[in-house]
This record gives C-alpha cells, structure tokens and sequence, in this order.
C-alpha cells in the first residue's frame, strides 16, 4: 500500500500531509471524548487524555496553520512562475 503522498511534491504534498494529520487529530479527539465521557471509564484516563488532548489540539493547529499558507502561498508563486516564464519568452 503506498502512502498519499508518494508522487507528490512541493505544496500538494504538504497540503495532503496537513490534511492527513488533522484528519487523525481530530478522530482521536472525538474518540477520546466518547471514552472519558463513558459513565464507568477509569479514573486514570483523564490525565493521559488531557496530555494526549495537548498533543492533537497542537497538531490540529499546527497542521491548519500550514494548510492556509500552503493554500495562499501555492497559487502566488504558481503565478510569480509563470510570470518569468512569459517575461522570458518576451525578450
């Protein structure tokens, strides 16, 4: 089984890792949300889920946070390249 992102270079590949990593944060808070909230769940889930919930809220942003540059930043220097490929062609 191949990755998503073998054949991919540049900012698709960082936009389907981006998307892979918020897409698992954001299951594993949901799941952690249904297990602490379940009424005979063990007392000593809460600290490991709330270290844990840390650790994917961090991931969550992290991943959002490089999703929206790569989103900007991809189409901008999509252009600045075709730009100095028609400029290059002109002269």
């Amino acid at each position: 089984m191949k990755t998503p992102w073998a054949n991919l270079e540049g900012y698709p590949r960082a936009i389907v890792l981006a998307v892979c990593v918020l897409l698992v944060s954001g299951g594993m808070c949901g799941v952690q949300a249904v297990v602490a909230n379940m009424p005979k769940a063990p007392g000593f889930l809460l600290p490991i889920f709330t270290i844990l919930g840390a650790f994917e809220l961090l991931g969550i942003g992290a991943s959002a946070l490089v999703l929206v540059i790569c989103l900007v930043a991809w189409p901008i220097s999509a252009g600045m390249r075709r730009g100095s490929k028609q400029k290059s062609e002109g002269e």
